[in-house]
């Protein structure tokens, strides 16, 4: 078939339709319906689903392969069949180059699908602050259900609260650096207990966070994040602390009255010589 017009395309459409419904009513998997090539090779395909596209069979590399140039609409317009003409040209010129048409799409559509990845993966991450990360941590210490870990998840929660949230805690955990780690303790250089304490919780949820991030553990909205396996806590040294005076216990101190007062009456009813 050379030339073809409009009304020839839709007649050969609705035929090969009808064709490849009947093949499906017959057997358990219908057979696509190719009409015969016109324009020098550009063809009609239908399936039995009634999907329909213009495809050009091309030879590459001795074989024959289906290229798809356009979808087919429940009727051909002119305007498809002026486009779907243009894709072979194009399509057929690529291919007389040496190229592979399909193969350069099928790549090309890979290429997006990760581009598009990756842009769903920065933007959970921007999501991800350092609040995020630091509740998720204490969250974890208030889990492990001991007396110990208690006192410790309640310190971990004041230190960030009072000294993290004010400065960094809706910034993305991925733009976190040494230098606002490095900005956080000067600011405390003068308290070196509390500085030293700063320091060391802080290291320990990211180290925390980073290995959970490793196992797909820490999600937002459902989606894991990922974290830098770099701890900008890490390069800080904690700093020589003064000697603190020892404050005795409550407890300690009553105990030790009572044991004060048990040997001074035992003292006073020995009888002396």
């Amino acid at each position: 078939m050379a030339d073809i017009t409009l009304a020839q395309a839709n007649a050969l459409l609705k035929e090969l339709r009808t064709e490849a419904a009947e093949s499906n009513s017959k057997k358990s998997r219908g057979s696509t319906k190719d009409g015969a090539a016109f324009d020098l090779g550009l063809r009609i395909v239908a399936n039995p689903t009634g999907k329909a596209s213009f495809v050009y069979r091309a030879k590459i590399n001795g074989r024959l392969k289906p290229i798809k140039l356009l979808d087919i609409g429940e009727r051909i317009t002119a305007k498809d069949l002026e486009a779907a003409r243009e894709a072979y040209r194009e399509t057929r010129a690529q291919v007389i180059a040496g190229s592979d048409p399909a193969e350069e799409r099928k790549q090309a559509r890979a290429e997006a699908a990760a581009k598009a990845q990756q842009a769903r993966a920065e933007q959970t991450d921007k999501q991800f602050t350092v609040r995020r990360l630091c509740e998720a941590f204490v969250d974890h210490q208030s889990a492990e259900g001991t007396d110990g870990y208690r006192k410790t998840w309640q310190h971990s929660q004041w230190y960030f609260e009072r000294h993290l949230y004010p400065v960094i805690g809706d910034m993305p955990v991925s733009e976190v650096d040494v230098s606002h780690a490095a900005s956080i303790l000067k600011s405390w250089d003068k308290k070196p207990v509390l500085r030293n304490r700063l320091l060391s919780v802080s290291r320990s949820c990211w180290n925390w966070g980073i290995r959970q991030a490793a196992r797909k553990q820490l999600k937002v909205d459902g989606k894991p994040v990922t974290m830098a396996a770099f701890n900008p806590w890490a390069l800080e040294q904690a700093v020589k602390e003064k000697p603190r005076s020892r404050v005795c216990p409550w407890v300690s101190f009553a105990s030790w009255c009572r044991s004060f007062g048990t040997s001074q009456r035992a003292r006073s009813a020995t009888p002396s010589n």
